[in-house]
């Protein structure tokens, strides 16, 4: 999911800055560093809760560029304090990436966007059980702008995927599926015992056993 819209580019103009690169260049866009390769761990921040990055270090680890950046989510102790870090941190890409670029910022928004500005929903399990798209697309919208106000631009969230299983969702793989058709009344038994424990514990309460039964096809 995008936090901020892409821009536009033609395939003409991507073509021809493409063609410009060097294979080191164009590898370092694809390639993406974690913040905290950034911290300047000597330094003592005013604000504990704000650790001290030092952008200085990037022409050193990045020589030729990047292309993302990761595990933003501790940076500021708001949005105005995160996004002048991750400014600063562009402004050095910028200087060694090729004709200045700057980097895709990633952050986790699984239940919301993960930073203390951000704001936090329900699972995506709960928010399922609610069989409400469009309140899902109003949670993810408003990640969106906490991310965008504190200057990322992916979040990175639950995807959609479907699997049956015989004991409940999340209790077991394939292979263990599989062998469980081996096994004795007595292995049957026990892992049956498992599957009530964990609908009893892990699943959203808005889920019936009429949707459960409807799900197992």
């Amino acid at each position: 999911m995008f936090a901020a819209p892409p821009t536009s580019f033609s395939d003409d103009k991507i073509g021809k800055l493409a063609s410009r690169l060097s294979l080191e260049q164009k590898v370092a866009q694809l390639t993406c560093m974690n913040v905290m390769n950034l911290l300047d761990r000597a330094a003592h921040p005013s604000d504990a809760r704000s650790p001290v990055v030092d952008p200085g270090k990037l022409a050193a680890l990045r020589p030729h560029g990047l292309g993302h950046l990761a595990m933003a989510w501790f940076l500021g102790h708001d949005a105005d304090s995160s996004r002048s870090v991750l400014a600063g941190v562009q402004e050095a890409v910028r200087e060694v990436s090729p004709y200045g670029s700057g980097a895709m910022v990633h952050n986790d928004a699984v239940n919301g966007f993960m930073h203390v500005s951000g704001s936090q929903f329900p699972t995506a399990w709960a928010k399922a059980a609610t069989w409400q798209p469009d309140l899902v697309r109003r949670a993810a919208a408003v990640s969106a702008a906490h991310m965008r106000d504190a200057g990322m631009q992916l979040a990175l969230s639950p995807l959609m995927d479907l699997a049956r299983t015989r004991a409940g969702a999340g209790c077991t793989s394939p292979t263990a599926r599989t062998k469980s058709r081996r096994r004795s009344s007595r292995s049957r038994s026990c892992t049956a015992r498992r599957a009530r424990t964990a609908r009893r514990v892990c699943w959203p309460r808005r889920i019936t056993r009429r949707q459960w039964r409807l799900g197992r096809g």
